[in-house]
């Protein structure tokens, strides 16, 4: 393969090469044009890479003429994460530009991939392969989580293996409208039973060896079953006081990544005193605090500074303010400081009621 540019001709070479974590660092120190690490890009390529699973193909890295990384950050940073050598396809004398139309941001999925091949469906069937996948690798196995991983390679061997999967698809619909079942389940159930029946060449598959297809069929419905079941229950990270609640409607469905209601903890109740850049002059962590709150007239609780912000409110806003625009009026900054409470007050702190905080700066 050869590239015409406008500087000289080059050649892109390329060679399989065992990768050791040492390596990759020092490869990664020439990657200065590609988009920053998806963490979660690296972790799942190093758990495949520990497990075994990592094979060489056509996607490894890339150099272009001036020795630049141009492709496979995320494989190189995977290498380190899983601290064992790795064999890599490496190019180099890659043209400027080359790549530039392979680094979208994106990493392609299994159906992404399948579809590149051709294949009609290829969600659906993309979910159903990684099923069949499961049932024969992972049969003792949750089939949800990090355990439960498919690389895009293993679903394509998987339909080279299983090329009659494709024809479930038509009875996917069928069963998952009589049954109620997710349709990627139905349908690799459908073929499973059936290829396990025609494997064991008897009509019921009752005296065939294995899994009985009865078994199976069973299994799958028991996990869509218990996937359904987790999914109806959400489990707060922590205890304390629901807020806002009236927020939500029976009936209501709740869009993910959203919040629905508040959680006040218990236990754990602090004062965010707001002092003036000018008041942290001989202010420390550890000074006694002396807070009084608005709402229980009376009520003098006591405290020390735990912290003392690491920057002021109006640098954390949404729009901080710019000053080096020449046109700037000063005004006297506050800076967050928590203060810890030495005892238990008698009557409950609510969230976001006022106080009046005096410390002691002298000690």
């Amino acid at each position: 393969m050869r590239f015409d540019q406008h500087e000289e001709n080059k050649q892109v070479r390329s060679r399989v090469q065992t990768i050791t974590p040492d390596k990759a660092a020092q490869m990664l120190e020439a990657n200065t044009s590609n988009r920053p690490l998806s963490r979660q890009t690296v972790r799942t390529f190093a758990e495949a890479m520990r497990r075994g699973e990592w094979i060489v193909t056509h996607q490894g890295v890339a150099f272009d003429i001036h020795g630049v990384l141009v492709d496979g950050q995320h494989r190189l940073a995977a290498v380190v994460e899983a601290d064992i050598p790795v064999e890599l396809t490496v190019f180099t004398e890659v043209p400027k530009g080359t790549f530039d139309v392979l680094d979208t941001g994106k990493r392609r999925n299994a159906a992404d991939v399948l579809a590149i091949e051709g294949e009609k469906n290829s969600t659906l069937l993309a979910a159903m392969v990684r099923t069949v996948w499961l049932f024969e690798n992972r049969p003792d196995l949750s089939w949800s989580g990090g355990s439960a991983a498919v690389t895009n390679h293993q679903i394509v061997q998987t339909l080279e293996r299983h090329p009659k999967l494709r024809d479930s698809i038509a009875v996917a619909d069928q069963i998952a409208s009589a049954t109620g079942m997710i349709k990627s389940a139905a349908g690799a159930a459908s073929y499973l039973i059936t290829h396990t029946n025609k494997r064991a060449d008897l009509a019921t598959g009752s005296a065939a060896p294995g899994v009985n297809p009865a078994v199976l069929a069973g299994r799958v419905q028991k996990e869509q079953a218990l996937l359904n079941l987790r999914r109806t229950e959400v489990r707060a990270p922590v205890g304390g006081i629901i807020s806002q609640s009236d927020r939500l409607q029976v009936g209501q469905l709740l869009p993910q990544s959203l919040p629905a209601v508040s959680i006040v903890v218990d236990g754990r109740s602090w004062i965010e005193a707001n002092f003036k850049e000018t008041d942290l002059a001989h202010m420390q962590v550890g000074q006694p605090a002396e807070i009084k709150v608005d709402a229980y007239p009376g009520m003098k609780l006591k405290g020390h500074v735990a912290s003392i912000g690491a920057g002021t409110g109006s640098e954390f806003s949404i729009l901080p303010a710019q000053n080096a625009n020449g046109n700037w009026v000063k005004v006297t900054q506050r800076v967050p400081v928590r203060i810890a409470l030495d005892e238990k007050p008698d009557r409950p702190l609510i969230a976001g009621l006022s106080t009046h905080v005096r410390i002691d700066t002298r000690q």
